[in-house]
């Protein structure tokens, strides 16, 4: 039996009021959202890690109706605000509310002008973003329905340790399905800590696509995380998100943990070089396996796995190799709902994760779709691949993400990125899909087995080896 939107919607509102405890909001509305990404290298977008579609809920809370408490967010002093900064006073009551734990951003007005329509972040707005790399990367994504379409306002953040700023603001252009326009620059600059606070007009890049505007806006990007104030502890463990949401069973969520000097709220340079103890308190709850990992991420990362709809806890520890001491903990609570992932019908089990594919193919299953072509575009950050029949994405939880992608390398040795969602063509021989550390002029993919099905759900698709994209 396949459960609603609706239902798993009530289902959620729990567990977001544990969460928002002291938050003055309301209950946010369900959706799917986008994965969690784990990692890139600037300026390349991310790599996303295993996570289910329901992963970023648990990060964020979004309201757009007066009323807001401007205490919650940290501000500096006007004339602490440098040289060309703005000094408008932050909204009291703003009329557009959103915050993960990274980012916070507050505004009386979100304009957005694209395909001759005026957006102004009609609610209900999804929330969601990157949890990122402390100090170098993170992102904010808001998603919602205006004007008979859907719009997406993404901001990248980005930080070298002392300041914080935005390099690339993207908004979808007004049409359907949407295309991405891409404003490119350094806007928001300030210090580690304070907000910009003031008006901001993008302007219009290129001119006559797009334009976006924040109305006395308060902004802030990699606020100091709560893991930070631990008194006493000199090390500490941050999962990014916390608590966290499965969808049941065989739901599963992709994890990653920080080790922080709590003084500074700084990453640890030599992180990579502790070992990490994962241990679930109930393991008939969720369980933790290693998942599909980015080879940086080493034992950073697990995947909680749903087994049955509970509640409990995963425990993370750090140990010092050289000494055998425990310099940091943290424990995450973990909610399985009694619900299936919402994409994964009961008679169709996931397929193998990410990664999973070997040796050459052509995406051919037993009678399955057979890849026929593909392009890529960087600037857009879209793949588009176009099989030999009518196909739909594979019903697997994280199907979008089996189109691997491996930048520029041609042996496909280290996955660098993957496709999100589709975006286009759903239904058709050709999708489009969001895509991440795509390379001119030459792309190259693996595409695991299941990542797309006959559209009338007949067999799935096979695995294809390392394959090149042409990339514009």
């Amino acid at each position: 039996m396949t459960t609603g939107r609706d239902d798993l919607e009530v289902r959620l509102r729990s567990p977001f009021r544990d969460q928002a405890d002291a938050m003055p909001v309301e209950p946010p509305e369900w959706a799917e959202l986008c994965p969690v990404a784990v990692r890139r290298t600037l300026p390349a977008r991310r790599v996303v890690a295993a996570a289910a579609v329901v992963a970023a809920l648990v990060a964020a809370v979004a309201t757009t109706t007066g009323g807001g408490d401007a205490t919650r967010i940290r501000t500096s002093p006007a004339d602490d605000a440098g040289a060309g900064a703005p000094t408008t006073a932050a909204p009291a009551r703003a009329v557009f509310s959103v915050e993960t734990r990274q980012v916070s951003l507050r505004a009386d007005a979100v304009t957005i002008d694209a395909g001759g329509l005026t957006f102004s972040t009609a609610p209900p707005v999804q929330v969601h973003g990157d949890p990122g790399t402390r100090d170098e990367y993170t992102t904010l994504e808001l998603t919602w329905t205006e004007h008979g379409v859907e719009m997406r306002l993404f901001f990248y953040f980005a930080s070298d340790g002392q300041e914080w700023w935005s390099d690339e603001i993207r908004t979808y252009d007004g049409r359907s399905p949407g295309e991405w326009i891409t404003y490119r620059g350094e806007f928001f600059r300030r210090p580690l800590g304070t907000a910009f606070v003031g008006d901001f007009d993008v302007g219009e890049q290129p001119p006559g696509t797009g334009r976006l505007r924040l109305a006395n806006a308060h902004l802030e990007a990699f606020r100091r995380l709560p893991s930070c104030d631990d008194p006493g502890a000199a090390l500490v463990l941050d999962p990014g998100m916390s608590p966290v949401v499965v969808p049941g069973p065989n739901g599963s969520f992709g994890l990653n943990v920080q080790l922080l000097d709590a003084a500074s709220c700084s990453v640890v340079a030599d992180q990579d070089r502790y070992r990490y103890a994962w241990d679930s308190a109930d393991p008939g709850v969720v369980s933790v396996t290693t998942g599909f990992v980015p080879s940086e991420l080493g034992g950073r990362h697990r995947d909680l796995v749903s087994v049955a709809p509970g509640q409990t806890s995963v425990r993370v520890t750090a140990t010092d190799p050289d000494t055998g001491a425990q310099v940091a903990e943290v424990a995450v609570p973990v909610t399985v709902l009694d619900v299936p992932p919402p994409s994964a019908p009961a008679e169709r089990p996931p397929g193998p994760p990410p990664g999973a594919t070997t040796g050459a193919g052509t995406g051919a299953g037993d009678g399955g779709p057979v890849l026929r072509s593909a392009t890529a575009d960087l600037g857009a950050g879209t793949i588009t691949v176009t099989f030999d029949r009518p196909v739909v994405l594979g019903r697997a939880p994280l199907a979008a993400m089996y189109l691997v992608v491996y930048g520029d390398d041609p042996s496909c040795g280290t996955p660098d990125g993957n496709s999100h969602r589709v975006i286009g063509g759903d239904g058709t021989p050709t999708l489009t899909l969001d895509a991440t550390s795509l390379a001119r002029p030459t792309s190259y993919i693996t595409l695991a087995p299941g990542f797309v099905a006959s559209a009338d759900l007949g067999a799935p698709s096979g695995p294809l080896g390392c394959t090149a994209v042409p990339t514009s």
